[in-house]
């Protein structure tokens, strides 16, 4: 291939598979004290299939770039051209390494087929390794790298591939149980009240399911997350029942009910934060200066029933805080009694605009007040037949 000298700005390009392209002021002054070792390459369009770096570094300089042309290339193999000069250098990020290894394999396999076990021919995971001089375990744990960031793009910001898998292994244990435990929700407000110099004193593991089946099991994923923590827990009892968590700060007892998503009804969630509210609510005595707690998953949800179905003026009046818990399943956001969620309180739905309706009607018609057209409407079965 003739080398020839080309003026940078007359080459195009494209997207590119890196994202950091690193020192190119480092790059330029070694060009101009050494000159440029190593063409560019460009296709038969002028389009860069590889040097992105030297040429940014000679149109820094203001001098021509040193070129190959590479022309009846096809864009599958001018992709392999690309990715593996990118995967070669040494300044690649993790996530961009392994994203490169990943997408080089698909276009070999574009080309050449894929490799399978019995038939001869095709293209896997041994022929990358030896074409990039690498085990072939170590590139199976860089795919593997690579599926989760896939999976999970936040991974792609983190510095080191060890890193991004330990992470990325907690969030795949996290995605097929998308509907988050009972037991999830108390753990993490627990770790969120000993944080906050609570004294935790009980516990009753003996509910929410889904996850994790049995009581030992619910227990452990307790204790291993307050251990995780830094949080004590040798003097907590465990019960079968009552509260989730009772804690004490000064002469503040406070109860707590949680509840998870269960099977993510709209159904479910009524009747979870229903059975919730009803049972923390047994457990107020004024005299005892017993605060009340709610804990429940941060989904939109759960917020509209807190809007709609909790006022302001009765979290007051009960001590009644409410945790949520968020999306990652780490923090929990607080809601002491005297501090407004500020939830916007949601639209009523066409049922509920038929239902408010007909008991206005009742309530004109009969002489009846609100309470009572609601019992009717109740035992009536609804506003549709009223």
């Amino acid at each position: 291939m003739k080398v020839e000298l080309i003026d940078p700005n007359t080459v195009k390009v494209s997207g590119r598979q890196r994202q950091d392209l690193g020192d190119i002021e480092e790059l330029a002054n070694s060009i101009k004290e050494l000159g440029q070792i190593h063409p560019i390459v460009v296709g038969k369009d002028g389009e860069l299939i590889a040097g992105h770096r030297r040429l940014l570094a000679c149109k820094s300089l203001g001098v021509k770039v040193a070129s190959v042309r590479w022309e009846n290339l096809d864009p599958d193999r001018k992709r392999m051209v690309e990715l593996e000069e990118n995967i070669r250098r040494k300044n690649l990020t993790p996530a961009e390494e392994v994203m490169a290894k990943k997408s080089l394999l698909e276009v070999y396999q574009r080309v050449y087929g894929k490799a399978s076990r019995g038939k001869s021919g095709g293209f896997g995971q041994k022929e990358l390794a030896k074409i990039l001089g690498v085990p072939r375990g170590t590139l199976q744990g860089d795919l593997d790298i690579a599926n989760l960031i896939e999976q999970f793009p936040k991974l792609s910001k983190l510095e080191t591939k060890q890193e991004i898998l330990k992470e990325g292994k907690r969030l795949a244990k996290l995605a097929p149980h998308s509907k988050v435990d009972e037991i999830e929700v108390v753990a993490r407000v627990a770790v969120w009240l000993a944080k906050q110099n609570w004294q935790l004193k009980a516990f009753s593991p003996s509910k929410g399911a889904q996850i994790f089946p049995s009581e030992d099991e619910r227990r452990k994923h307790l204790i291993s997350t307050l251990e995780e923590e830094g949080c004590e827990h040798d003097k907590c009892e465990f019960s079968s029942g009552g509260p989730d968590i009772i804690a004490d700060r000064g002469e503040v007892c406070l109860k707590v009910e949680c509840k998870g998503l269960g099977e993510g009804k709209a159904s479910t969630l009524r009747n979870n934060f229903d059975r919730a509210l009803a049972s923390a609510v047994s457990y107020y005595d004024r005299l005892e200066g017993i605060h009340l707690g709610l804990g429940f998953p941060d989904v939109p949800e759960y917020k509209n029933l807190i809007s709609a179905r909790l006022p302001d003026a009765l979290r007051k009046k009960l001590n009644i805080w409410v945790f949520l818990l968020s999306e990652d399943r780490l923090n929990v956001k607080a809601f002491p009694p005297e501090e407004k969620p500020g939830f916007v309180k949601p639209k009523p739905s066409k049922e509920e605009k038929k239902e408010e309706k007909a008991i206005k009607i009742l309530v004109k018609a009969l002489g009846v007040t609100e309470a009572e057209a609601k019992r009717r409407m109740s035992f009536l079965g609804g506003g549709g037949n009223v």
